[in-house]
């Protein structure tokens, strides 16, 4: 078993990847079925091919949107790691995470985008010795082509995390902070 082997065993169990050597480094990609799931069913690929491709009567259509939203899920719902082999550190990151990490219920009861949720994040991240996270995301309208902009909440969300100095920002820190593993 190889080294990157190992680390992903160990660090993503539950978790289907593949990983590759890279110098001194380990490359893991991953898959979350869980957040895959929950962005499957926020984004709703049959809905909106319904809506995009009615115009068409076209069967083929429908099916072809159907499948190629349901890619884009796939894809978009896939995390990459770049890790130090020996000392763990976090070189470069894209985790996808549940949205909700960063919503709060607001005083009218409904879920909104938390800047206090998000800058708590950041704090973790920067105890654990990690530069600031970016953030990025994707709506649900941006899974099927030609669907047309709409204002909706994100549907999957990103965290780009790299160490700030050399031999912080660990693996397993960076992991739990963002959810990953619980």
């Amino acid at each position: 078993m190889s080294e990157c082997d190992i680390v992903a065993r160990t660090y993503l169990p539950k978790r289907k990847h593949t990983q590759f050597s890279l110098n001194d480094t380990c490359v893991v990609d991953y898959e979350d079925e869980d957040l895959r799931e929950e962005v499957e069913s926020e984004v709703d690929c049959e809905a909106k091919c319904e809506f995009t491709t009615e115009t068409e009567e076209n069967e083929e259509a429908y099916e072809s949107c159907v499948e190629d939203c349901k890619d884009t899920v796939r894809l978009s719902t896939k995390g990459s790691i770049q890790v130090d082999k020996k000392t763990l550190e976090v070189k470069d990151a894209t985790i996808p995470v549940s949205c909700m990490t960063f919503m709060e219920e607001s005083e009218w009861g409904e879920l909104e985008w938390s800047e206090k949720a998000m800058n708590k994040i950041v704090r973790e991240f920067r105890r654990a010795g990690c530069a600031p996270p970016e953030e990025g995301w994707m709506h649900p309208h941006e899974f099927v082509p030609g669907f047309g902009e709409v204002e909706e909440e994100p549907a999957i969300c990103y965290l780009h995390v790299k160490s700030e100095k050399p031999g912080q920002c660990k693996l397993p820190d960076v992991l739990k902070i963002s959810r990953v593993v619980v």
